[in-house]
């Protein structure tokens, strides 16, 4: 049965199943049955090679299971004030190691006195999904910029803008609307993801009353955007 057309609650016990653990138990066994102790060598080769599968299996049906979560209104958000610059420093020490391999020039812009109403956890997801988007498109020795202000007031009320720019290829025209799609795959990234961050950010977003968007399409270096309330009263209604 496609994951699609399963009854609802199915991907809830997927992700809170222990799966990973599971699989890799299955992976040690098959690796000595098949190479028993002639080759130790061998055996942790298949056992890495096949545990990078699992790993990356496992991202696809945590990231379907938050999803669905989110989109049926069972996740739970627990909105507190909170001060906008550690929640933009931590995701940036989540990816240290990366953007240490990449050697990319890191800016960070933030305006003093910055609070925004939001579940830390689940916004610190989507600070880490739009800061490692815009690395991985960033060529070695690119530049990563994070710039945050208060937003114009319009219809969400009190807010403030997060936005994330790189100085990658950008996003072409015929993507710009299809980035926060579910599997979207947009040429010039790393092979091997799910395509399931940017819209896994996007829907945390949304349920906070804030919004993603792409703020420059067809252009060199993307620069996507994160608007989020400041206060209780921010959500649109």
């Amino acid at each position: 049965v496609a994951v699609r057309d399963a009854p609802p609650g199915t991907l809830r016990v997927l992700g809170e199943d222990d799966g990973t653990e599971v699989a890799r138990g299955t992976v040690d066994r098959l690796g000595s049955l098949v190479f028993g102790d002639v080759d130790q060598g061998a055996t942790f080769t298949v056992r890495g090679k096949i545990g990078k599968e699992v790993d990356a299996l496992q991202r696809i049906i945590d990231g379907m299971h938050d999803l669905a979560m989110i989109e049926s209104g069972r996740a739970i958000m627990r909105l507190i004030e909170s001060p906008l610059a550690p929640l933009i420093h931590e995701a940036l020490d989540h990816l240290d190691e990366e953007i240490e391999r990449r050697k990319l020039e890191v800016t960070v812009d933030i305006a003093p006195k910055l609070y925004v109403l939001v579940d830390p956890g689940q916004i610190g997801r989507v600070f880490t999904n739009l800061i490692h988007n815009a690395v991985k498109f960033t060529p070695k020795g690119g530049r990563v910029n994070v710039h945050a202000e208060p937003a114009p007031a319009e219809r969400y009320g009190e807010a403030v803008r997060v936005a994330i720019c790189d100085s990658g290829p950008g996003i072409p025209d015929e993507f710009a609307q299809k980035i926060f799609d579910r599997f979207a795959q947009v040429p010039g990234g790393e092979t091997g993801t799910a395509g399931l961050g940017l819209p896994l950010a996007a829907q945390i977003a949304a349920v906070h009353g804030g919004e993603l968007k792409l703020a420059n399409p067809g252009k060199p270096g993307a620069r996507v955007e994160c608007r989020l309330p400041a206060r209780g009263d921010a959500a649109p209604g």
